[in-house]
């Protein structure tokens, strides 16, 4: 992943490699204890467990309608987000790709744009899981954000701009998530509900990482 992140460079990739392992040795282990309790974790911001892509692949759900940007800490944010990555790998195997499913419903952008996370978050993606995501996912995107996805995604390089679908209703899944595997509140029939700031709920998964 590292070579194809760095286009088969073998020194580039190297150098990608050691830079990453420099991260590791200062970030892990890290403690539950430094971001269970923070609001964004708490309120169901990021869940994972919710089901599986059409290729078997585990999904990641980002709720931005329930982001806290005004009570979370980023730092506490970027650590919990690492060590359910880490979760995940655990569970699917080192090699695991993941698709992002990115959801805007309740989205209120006074309240829930939080670029500074999702910049550190791209970051932690970019050098040190390369090639690690199979497709995000946005929905629900409108005709007008979709056309400008449209005019912006030549922005982007090709491989991620092939990786990132703008999906304006449920049944557009289909191409990428059962139904069966998406959650009830996005169109889907799979039964996993996590309500925003189930604390009882969010108690029970903690104990399982």
């Amino acid at each position: 992943r590292f070579l194809q992140a760095r286009k088969w460079v073998v020194e580039n990739a190297l150098e990608m490699l050691i830079s990453h392992l420099e991260w590791r040795e200062k970030t892990y282990p890290i403690p539950k204890s430094k971001w269970i309790n923070d609001p964004f974790f708490k309120k169901g911001s990021c869940l994972l467990g919710s089901g599986v892509d059409s290729g078997g692949r585990p999904i990641l759900v980002m709720k931005s309608g329930r982001f806290p940007v005004a009570d979370r800490d980023l730092e506490n944010c970027v650590d919990g987000f690492v060590a359910l990555l880490t979760e995940m790998t655990n569970i699917y195997g080192l090699h695991t790709r993941f698709t992002i499913l990115y959801d805007r419903q309740n989205f209120v952008k006074k309240d829930n744009l939080d670029l500074d996370l999702l910049k550190a978050i791209a970051k932690i993606f970019s050098d040190n899981s390369p090639e690690s995501m199979e497709r995000a996912c946005v929905y629900p995107c409108g005709a007008i954000l979709r056309g400008l996805w449209q005019i912006v995604k030549w922005f982007f390089d090709p491989v991620t701009r092939n990786k990132i679908s703008m999906l304006g209703s449920p049944e557009a899944f289909n191409e990428y998530v059962s139904s069966d595997q998406l959650m009830n509140d996005m169109g889907g029939a799979s039964n996993f509900i996590w309500e925003e700031n189930d604390e009882k709920l969010w108690e029970e998964f903690v104990k399982l990482l």
